[in-house]
């Protein structure tokens, strides 16, 4: 029986252009107006969040992960109201990173976003003590689960 361990990766995104943090932003907004509207409709399986979801401008990876999150919110985390702090959360599928050491930053995401040929990459800053686990998703000796994109502070 094989053990599964679970540790979180964290990262910084490498200070973006003015376009790319636009792109960013918006399917942010737009996820936490999605994650309003599926709370608020007290939407409690992943089907009734999906109607919610669906006509939502968001890249599959977040309306699956809206469709996980929102039904546990109120059963598991007892969750009356949301704040305005909520993460953009993607399921695992939105884990595409590249790495090269001919760059600044070497490893990079390839950030989906919604519609066909709009995803784009960008440069992460990653702990340096977390080196060999950035590598080992890159070799697929490890998975990725749910990313989360956060806005903390100015980044």
């Amino acid at each position: 029986m094989s053990e599964t361990v679970a540790k979180t990766l964290q990262a910084t995104l490498a200070t973006p252009t003015t376009g790319k943090e636009q792109r960013l932003q918006r399917p942010s907004d737009t996820y936490r107006e999605a994650l309003h509207d599926a709370f608020d409709s007290r939407a409690d399986t992943m089907s009734a969040v999906n109607d919610v979801v669906t006509p939502y401008n968001l890249p599959y990876q977040a309306k699956d992960a809206l469709k996980f999150y929102v039904p546990k919110l109120r059963s598991t985390y007892n969750a009356e109201e949301l704040d305005d702090e909520h993460p953009l959360r993607l399921v695992n599928r939105a884990a595409k990173f590249d790495y090269s050491d001919e760059r600044e930053h070497g490893f990079v995401w390839q950030v989906p976003m919604p519609g066909r040929g709009t995803n784009f990459w960008i440069p992460l800053r990653i702990n340096p003590e977390q080196d060999s686990l950035w590598f080992d998703l890159l070799s697929e000796d490890a998975k990725a689960g749910e990313l989360r994109l956060q806005r903390h502070r100015t980044s």
